[in-house]
């Protein structure tokens, strides 16, 4: 314990000053020192208390928190603290502050426990803590208060007793999605790089930002007054690229946790079903400073670790520069999957440009119940559907399997 501070209560103070002034009569009617006694008494009785707070205070100590823990989603994680006392002296009032985060770091939810405790006695809590929403969660003791004999004054001590809590994601079962079976057959030349650069290509496209120079199609450029690019066969290796995107545009707390849950979800169950078809999956992801790397997406611990958290924005700008990376990326997976709750017409181009380099390409699309509409999403959503790209549109996590089986 540390940190101590003392907590005045105002109404057993005001209590308290009224019998001080009761007291103090008749040290003014007498003006002697028999009528001074009631007053020296009680000041004495409220040191007395302090004195008596601050020890006992002192002699606390927690046990039974600590470590790590995990869960799957909606599950209850079992807590157990034990408080002992040291002391030789009664323990009239303490009490016991718990408390859980949420996946924002904030305080979501606090609780009090308060009980006496005897001369060396130890006293064990047994609670349990319901999480609801996919993260990391703190749960633990946020400080002891001892009350002192009078009740008028406490001593409080903060509390570093603590336990994380990572709530992993469920995996859904995936039926129905469709991979690209010609680039899987042709896993053999994945990571082969081709020799005919000047002859395998399958047409032409005007040149895009990061294509390499050496793709342009120069005496056709000539031709044409502006930069067009050999677009070549696609070379792929059999495996899943996930893209995961938490933005959450003008939601409330509950609203973001839910359109994460879908997000997470999503990727975990894409992971699964690449690994039950024998494929390798990897996870594409932007970290704090901006730098894309890739991580094999296998088990659910994993993609915890390196999924970002919920983010609040307007926009979508760090799918949008992931997918730019993937069109530049010549040697790629053959399967590319979107799993994302914020989306715009620029990142639906993207989409589809990948889909013109023979991607496979499938989009899970996380919009809450209560969510607010917007056009461009609308606009965005309607111009994948005409190119036939694989489209779900999730409104909770628990649709996930229903919607793709």
């Amino acid at each position: 314990m540390k940190h101590a501070r003392l907590v005045v209560h105002p109404g057993k103070a005001a209590l308290l000053a009224a019998v001080l002034v009761l007291c103090a009569l008749p040290a003014a009617v007498l003006n002697t020192l028999p009528g001074y006694l009631p007053v020296l008494f009680l000041l004495f009785l409220c040191a007395l208390s302090l004195a008596y707070a601050v020890t006992v205070s002192r002699s606390l100590r927690c046990e039974g928190l600590g470590g790590e823990e995990s869960c799957l989603r909606g599950e209850s994680v079992p807590v157990s603290l034990r408080i002992v006392s040291a002391s030789r002296l009664v323990c009239v009032g303490v009490s016991a502050e718990c408390f859980v985060t949420d996946a924002f770091g904030g305080v979501r939810s606090g609780s009090g426990l308060r009980f006496t405790l005897a001369p060396g006695e130890s006293r064990d809590f047994g609670f349990d803590v319901s999480l609801d929403h996919v993260g990391k969660y703190t749960v633990g003791l946020r400080s002891l208060r001892v009350s002192g004999l009078l009740g008028v004054v406490s001593v409080e001590r903060a509390s570093s007793f603590t336990r994380t809590v990572t709530v992993l994601p469920r995996c859904h079962e995936l039926g129905r999605l469709s991979l690209s079976e010609t680039v899987r057959t042709e896993s053999v030349y994945a990571n082969r790089v081709s020799t005919a650069d000047s002859v395998d290509y399958s047409g032409v496209r005007e040149y895009s930002i990061g294509d390499p120079i050496k793709l342009i199609h120069w005496n056709l450029s000539s031709h044409t007054g502006s930069y067009m690019t050999k677009q070549l066969e696609s070379y792929g290796n059999n495996s899943l690229t996930v893209i995961p995107c938490a933005v959450t545009p003008g939601y409330d707390p509950e609203t973001a946790m839910e359109a994460f849950d879908g997000v997470s979800e999503c990727c975990a169950s894409l992971g699964m079903f690449a690994r039950n078809l024998g494929m390798d999956a990897e996870l594409l992801a932007e970290d704090d400073t901006g730098e894309i790397g890739r991580r094999p997406l296998v088990s659910t611990e994993e993609l915890m670790a390196a999924l970002p958290g919920p983010e609040k924005g307007s926009g979508c700008e760090r799918l949008e520069r992931m997918l730019e990376k993937e069109c530049t990326r010549r040697y790629s997976a053959s399967n590319l999957a979107v799993c994302t709750s914020a989306l715009s017409e620029y990142a639906a181009k993207q989409m589809m440009e990948l889909q013109r380099r023979m991607k496979s390409v499938i989009l899970f699309y996380v919009c809450p119940y209560g969510a607010p509409e917007e056009s461009a999403t609308d606009r965005a959503i309607r111009t994948l559907r005409a190119a036939d790209i694989q489209l779900y549109v999730i409104q909770s996590a628990d649709e996930i399997g229903r919607s793709a089986v």
